[in-house]
């Protein structure tokens, strides 16, 4: 979990010169390749957990420098998979 973590955060870093969607193509071989390999145990919660740190880095990448109220809404759930992000949830 940590190694995802930190391949989560290597690739939605701030200062990164690249889109949104660029970010999200890039993140979303990952979280496949990571779901389906730990897909068949008991990972309901852990995978919802692990969305919900991977929506907050990307709505941090957006948002960039404001206050939490504005980042929280920023990127919606919905917003985020229609621009392609995958969710470990849903494998």
């Amino acid at each position: 979990m940590k190694k995802f973590k930190a391949e989560i955060k290597l690739r939605t870093r701030r200062q990164q010169p690249r889109n949104l969607e660029l970010v999200i193509a890039s993140i979303n071989p990952v979280i496949r390749g990571w779901g389906y390999y730990f897909k068949n145990g008991t990972v309901k919660k852990l995978f919802q957990e692990l969305d919900g740190y991977i929506r907050g880095r990307l709505r941090s990448f957006k948002a960039r420098r404001r206050t939490w109220q504005i980042i929280l809404y920023t990127l919606p759930k919905p917003e985020l998979e229609k621009i392609g992000l995958i969710s470990l949830s849903l494998l």
